[in-house]
């Protein structure tokens, strides 16, 4: 499940951002993901939930648009 390494670099990447910019919360996140990488949207967003409880983006929304 290669989803759950991706929902890693995305949270050090929101949190790294949400810290560069004094920001207390992240509410929603959105992503461009295309059909050919491979990823499955449920397993991303079960991921990230899982990984970032206790964190800035706790409880933030995945929005995935699948261009």
């Amino acid at each position: 499940m290669h989803e759950l390494a991706i929902a890693e670099s995305l949270l050090a990447i929101v949190t790294e951002e949400a810290r560069r910019h004094e920001l207390e919360k992240v509410h929603l996140i959105r992503l461009q993901i295309g059909v050919m990488a491979g990823i499955v949207p449920e397993a991303l967003t079960f991921s990230f939930e899982m990984l970032s409880q206790d964190t800035v983006a706790s409880g933030a929304v995945l929005e995935i648009e699948t261009p």
